[in-house]
């Protein structure tokens, strides 16, 4: 289960990986991302969260993957590849990398009070 979140800073992604150990990433936004509007950065956190959780990837057997997102706007993005042009390229980048890592994936939505670690995360910078 890959779980991500954006702030104004930066991203933070965790993955729940074999007996429920929680893995993590984070890291800021440069000077030019600090500036996209704050679905862009979502659907970038996602991208940055399967990037940078990849070698875990190719190792779980079962390669369906549950993504977690607690922008709702993402995740129907995502979802229904619906939104402006701007935000069409950013959604290709994740499922190409999908596609690549051969995963199957389902973004789902949940509550951002459920999203504490990865919204913590997000601001650590």
């Amino acid at each position: 289960m890959l779980t991500t979140d954006a702030s104004p800073q930066g991203w933070g992604a965790t993955q729940i990986y074999v007996n429920q150990i929680e893995l993590i990433q984070h890291d800021c936004w440069n000077k030019k991302k600090v500036e996209m509007i704050s679905n862009v950065k979502e659907i970038k956190a996602i991208y940055y969260g399967i990037l940078r959780f990849e070698q875990v990837f190719k190792k779980i057997q079962d390669q369906v993957i549950l993504r977690h997102s607690d922008n709702t706007t993402a995740v129907y993005d995502i979802g229904k590849w619906k939104e402006k042009e701007s935000l069409i390229e950013r959604i290709k980048q994740v499922f190409y990398l999908v596609k690549r890592l051969k995963l199957q994936t389902t973004t789902i939505h949940i509550p951002g009070k459920l999203n504490s670690t990865t919204d913590s995360l997000s601001r650590l910078c």
